[in-house]
């Protein structure tokens, strides 16, 4: 069920496409339907907001454009979802071609693909291909009239260090430190200034002893660290709550978040009933033997779609792999590890340069993870596609829309979840008001500013109390 009308669709129409952010997420607990009338998986609630950059500060400045209620959590419905958006859109508006200078999105491979399909009608490798071509400045953001994707900063930092958690072979004493080095990969505008940063990494990781390289990269990285203090604190928080906890505090959770991080199935979305967010689990992660044994209680029907699904899931992950092998950016990464590994060779072979002394940071373990992990998908989770925005801004996050997701099911609660012909009303009520408040900024804007100017000016006269009684008295 998708729910968009012409004023929300006006709201993309009054920004100008250079200037248009869009926000993509989803949610549950807002609408359900009644087992009486039917078996369906869990409900779940895609929104689509959108800010305009002149005004990226202001959360009062932005409106829902679009959303949809689902039951089929998949690219084909979340594509869907787009088509349909950008197909009205572009009915009313002849002449406009839809599209968005950039989309914050969770790091669902289901959204991606979903926003690669529907709205830029290319597949997941063209557009790869072209933020390859950004990332090594060939072209630039205005090239063509397609969106733009980045990954919401605060799902990407705690699916990374959610990741190393659970990465036995990565030590705890390292584990700040890496999630650190990677919020500087994060941060890299182009690869230019992305591979120093990878090189610096590896001579950290890589190096069993103590040599010159080793030491130069690590007083490098930490002063990159210490000059984004406000990044820092964010990440040292997520990773405190992480890595700080006793073992026994999280063991549940941690097999919960076991292979959160998993990048070749990441399509597999299955939701955190208690939480309302994305987990992402391993399709060959270890379940309960109870788990294993249940055929015996299913229908045939349900051990038929049981096979549909786990083909469907091999497809996904066969894709994801294909994915991870084309990625132009690794090219990069490897030939810089392998400079790195020549280098440190030729210090053991001249013995001059390295001392005796072990290197505590070294954990080959880290570059594997990066290269299996995130390095082939750098471009969703890295900040080329934020070139030429605002100095001031460097990662956004999805948290105006999740403030819009708490709003509604506070609307919600007294009414617990509502059936999908309730919600449709509600979503009209409130989808619409926002869409108002964001057509009238402008006037608003008026309004205040004449309001003030009608202030000055009676503070001017204050001196003038015969000038003030004959105003009140032609206004009377």
């Amino acid at each position: 069920m998708c729910l968009f009308q012409q004023n929300q669709l006006e709201c993309i129409k009054n920004v100008k496409p250079k200037d248009r952010i869009g926000f993509t997420d989803a949610t549950g607990g807002l609408c359900r339907i009644l087992k009486k009338e039917g078996d369906y998986s869990r409900m779940l609630n895609y929104f689509r907001l959108i800010k305009d950059l002149q005004y990226i500060d202001d959360e009062k400045q932005s409106a829902i454009v679009a959303d949809m209620a689902s039951t089929e959590h998949d690219t084909y419905r979340i594509g869907d979802f787009f088509r349909l958006l950008k197909r009205d859109y572009e009915i009313l508006y002849k002449k406009d071609q839809l599209y968005f200078r950039l989309i914050i999105t969770d790091y669902s491979w289901a959204f991606i693909h979903g926003i690669i399909q529907g709205l830029n009608i290319e597949s997941i490798e063209q557009y790869m291909a072209r933020v390859y071509d950004l990332s090594l400045g060939h072209i630039k953001t205005d090239d063509s009239k397609k969106s733009w994707l980045c990954s919401c900063v605060a799902h990407t930092i705690n699916r990374f260090a959610n990741s190393v958690k659970i990465n036995k072979e990565i030590p705890k004493r390292l584990k700040s430190f890496i999630c650190f080095s990677f919020g500087l990969l994060l941060n890299s505008l182009d690869l230019e200034s992305m591979l120093p940063i990878y090189q610096m990494i590896c001579y950290v990781f890589l190096s069993s002893n103590i040599n010159r390289y080793n030491i130069s990269a690590l007083e490098a990285i930490e002063e990159l660290i210490n000059t984004r203090p406000h990044e820092k604190e964010t990440i040292q928080k997520i990773c405190n709550e992480l890595f700080e906890r006793n073992d026994d505090d999280v063991d549940s959770e941690s097999r919960v978040n076991e292979n959160k991080d998993d990048e070749n199935n990441e399509e597999d979305d299955i939701i955190d009933v208690n939480k309302d967010k994305y987990c992402y689990f391993d399709d060959e992660s270890d379940k309960d033997d109870n788990d294993n044994n249940n055929d015996d209680n299913k229908t045939n029907d349900e051990i038929i779609n049981d096979k549909i699904d786990d083909e469907k899931k091999k497809e996904k992950k066969k894709a994801l792999k294909t994915l991870k092998c084309v990625s132009p950016f690794m090219k990069h990464f490897i030939e810089i590890k392998e400079d790195v590994i020549s280098s440190i060779d030729d210090i053991i072979e001249g013995e001059d340069d390295e001392t005796e002394e072990e290197n505590d940071f070294y954990c080959p373990a880290i570059i594997s993870h990066l290269e299996n992990r995130y390095l082939p998908y750098c471009f969703l989770w890295a900040s080329f596609t934020l070139k030429n925005l605002p100095s001031q801004i460097t990662r956004f996050t999805n948290g105006t829309l999740e403030k819009k997701f708490g709003t509604r099911k506070s609307r919600n609660k007294n009414f617990m979840k509502l059936n999908p012909a309730q919600y449709a009303i509600d979503s009209e009520e409130y989808s619409c008001g926002l869409a108002v408040q964001f057509l009238n900024h402008d006037k608003i804007e008026e309004e205040i500013r004449h309001s003030d100017t009608e202030s000055e000016s009676l503070e001017d006269d204050y001196q003038n109390p015969i000038k003030i009684i004959l105003g009140i008295i032609i206004d009377f």
